[in-house]
């Protein structure tokens, strides 16, 4: 009894889903400048009001137009500056501070105002947002006459848009003491503490650095960010590379840019014209050479992922209809998604999952190209069955099948002990048809023919075999070396 089987199967359940990475990373930058204030009381030092502590602060002595400021070393975008006012008293000095953000470092009052202070309770942390204001110098001050500046704490925020090298695995040909390569990935550009910011190997014959973007990316622009407080010429000749071999660990990838040099403390951007790769190395050929990095960034599109296409089968009566299974299941991919690295995005869907019925049906039978017909000879009182081929079939599709299965002839029963050959049984036409299949497979080299003092000997061990399927035609014998398949 046939039955006819069906079931249900939930196909092409994603559609279409978008993937968006955050825009960037905000970091306090405060601790990577130079604090100095308008006066010192009581040694209480502008740098107390970066040390992390709120029980540290910073005071100027009694005076017209108190400030503190900072230092940069180069220019930021400001997103936001948090001020900690004093706990211990006098919480009411910081009333009607300014925060100013600029580049003028000798007149204070020249560079912008981000936010008035109109009051913070006493030991309170608040913040104010600049909005990406630029500039090298963080200032607060107190406009007016016998006034003390205290500030217990300051934070400066910066937003770093897209940099792809922030967080992935770095490693480098040596290391200098505490210049490690991850330093070259902090932000940091190390102008007041190097050693503790920027990466450097030691003296060697071709030094290397290398940031693995765990998965191939459009590099548009690399940025390398030079050394401030000695040796801006060991950058000199290092050839940034990217792609997606690790041979030679990474240098023998596509150049994108030859540094000839950049001054001390610069910044410098290479343009790389959507280079794709995985691997960004930096590479300096030559003996004796220091590779000294006080910031890489990386910046593009990716990974690139042209589109993908998910296909699932559900072993559950649940409907992708609903909108909570559809935000479970979308949960499910995020977390798997996070465990292999795509860690800064969001799966949204862009079409709708559809369900779709899958009816299996019996699979038709279909024909034999070698179905055959038997043909019977008698001989000592038994009967030999030979298979031969069908006779629907023309001579050039039968060729084709010999050469795409290799050649077979099969006997339908087996065979009687003998002592002669017995000839096969074909009709009057079957001889030139074989003679039209095997002329290929003799130029082929697939069969060889068979001498004749050995045809009698090839016979014999043929009609020996326990379950005989005979590959003999025509005196020709399979090479099996040349038709490992055959059929």
């Amino acid at each position: 009894m046939k039955m006819m089987l069906s079931y249900q199967s939930l196909s092409l359940l994603l559609g279409f889903f978008s993937v968006q990475t955050k825009a960037g990373r905000e970091v306090n930058i405060a601790t990577w400048g130079t604090p100095v204030q308008s006066t010192l009381a009581f040694n209480w030092y502008p740098s107390n009001a970066l040390d992390g502590l709120s029980s540290t602060c910073t005071h100027t002595t009694v005076q017209s137009d108190p400030w503190w400021k900072l230092d940069l070393m180069k220019t930021y975008s400001v997103n936001r500056v948090t001020i900690t006012n004093r706990l211990d008293c006098c919480s009411s000095r910081i009333n009607g501070a300014e925060i100013r953000i600029g580049n003028d470092s000798l007149d204070v009052s020249n560079n912008s105002i981000c936010a008035a202070i109109p009051t913070i309770p006493a030991g309170a942390t608040y913040s104010y947002s600049c909005s990406g204001m630029e500039g090298r110098y963080v200032i607060v001050d107190i406009p007016g006459a016998s006034q003390i500046l205290t500030l217990c704490e300051v934070g400066v925020y910066v937003i770093f848009p897209g940099n792809l090298a922030t967080g992935r695995t770095v490693t480098q040909s040596s290391t200098i003491s505490t210049w490690f390569a991850q330093q070259a990935i902090d932000f940091n550009p190390g102008f007041v503490q190097p050693s503790s910011s920027c990466s450097s190997t030691t003296a060697q014959t071709n030094p290397w650095w290398r940031v693995d973007l765990r998965y191939i990316y459009r590099v548009s622009r690399v940025v390398i960010t030079n050394r401030l407080d000695c040796c801006p010429e060991r950058i000199d000749g290092t050839e940034i590379r990217i792609g997606n071999s690790l041979e030679n660990n990474g240098n023998n990838n596509p150049i994108c840019a030859v540094i000839s040099s950049i001054p001390a403390g610069v910044s410098s951007t290479y343009t790389c014209n959507d280079m794709e790769g995985r691997y960004v190395n930096l590479f300096i050929p030559g003996d004796s050479r220091f590779l000294t990095l006080c910031e890489v960034e990386v910046y593009g599109e990716g990974p690139v992922l042209k589109k993908t296409f998910l296909k699932m089968k559900l072993k559950s009566s649940s409907s992708l209809s609903e909108t909570e299974t559809r935000v479970q299941l979308l949960s499910q991919l995020q977390s798997a998604l996070v465990e292999r690295g795509f860690s800064d995005m969001t799966l949204e869907w862009s079409q709708p999952p559809e369900k779709e019925v899958i009816r299996k049906e019996p699979s038709p039978v279909k024909k034999n190209p070698f179905t055959t017909s038997s043909q019977e000879k008698k001989k000592g009182g038994r009967r030999v069955s030979v298979k031969v081929y069908d006779q629907d079939m023309t001579s050039q599709e039968q060729i084709q099948r010999i050469v795409e299965r290799g050649y077979r002839i099969q006997f339908g029963s087996r065979l009687p002990r003998f002592n002669r050959i017995i000839p096969n049984v074909v009709g009057p036409e079957q001889p030139l048809e074989m003679k039209q299949e095997a002329d290929p497979l003799l130029r082929k080299g697939a069969i060889e023919c068979v001498p004749p003092l050995n045809q009698w000997l090839w016979f014999k061990m043929l009609t020996q075999a326990a379950d005989l399927v005979g590959h003999h035609v025509l005196g020709l014998t399979v090479n099996t070396s040349v038709v490992s398949d055959i059929n």
